[in-house]
């Protein structure tokens, strides 16, 4: 009798403590998502495949503008040092490239298209979704351009859309090819 109250007993504090702590992981995971909006990877997909879609420059430019529509919102921001110095454009703390979606449309009909554009890799995190991408049009196998596209992005009524984008690249050629100018610095 004795051996049986204290199995019982400590079943009784395990199944106790498992219960707390399948609670508290539940209450931090319910108030995580509170803070967070939740993205799913398929969200996330298709978010950034309709990107890859302007990039390449698939479609017409019809298509181009509806995917811009369906995907940015109104009030979208572009915010880049890399292609603020690509246009030749001064570069303050902000950085901002572009102040709104219709400024978006009318640069995507500015730049080339990238046909070989590709994700290399993508991650969600909270209302952010960060596209890690190639391409070779302009410094070919030697030189790719490479770089990150971070996204923040909100639920409307109409599904996901962008806010604002940070784009970051690491190619001087992708530069020239929009329009910048670079002189090397002295005694390199």
């Amino acid at each position: 009798m004795f051996l049986s109250t204290t199995v019982t007993m400590k079943l009784g504090i395990f199944t106790t403590i498992v219960a707390l702590s399948t609670s508290l992981v539940s209450a931090s995971t319910l108030e995580e998502r509170g803070k967070c909006p939740y993205i799913s990877k398929r969200e996330a997909s298709d978010f950034i495949d309709a990107t890859v879609k302007l990039w390449r420059k698939e479609g017409t430019s019809a298509d181009h503008r509806a995917l811009v529509e369906q995907y940015y919102a109104e009030d979208y921001k572009f915010y880049s040092y890399s292609m603020l110095s690509s246009l030749g454009r001064p570069i303050d703390e902000a950085g901002l490239a572009f102040s709104s979606r219709a400024e978006l449309v009318a640069a995507i009909r500015r730049f080339p298209a990238f046909p070989d554009f590709k994700t290399l890799d993508y991650f969600v995190q909270c209302d952010k979704i960060v596209h890690y991408f190639r391409h070779r049009m302009v410094g070919g196998e030697k030189h790719p351009v490479q770089g990150w596209v971070m996204y923040t992005v909100g639920e409307t009524k109409d599904g996901l859309k962008a806010k604002k984008q940070e784009v970051e690249f690491n190619s001087v050629e992708f530069g020239r090819i929009l329009g910048g100018e670079y002189d090397s610095p002295e005694g390199w």
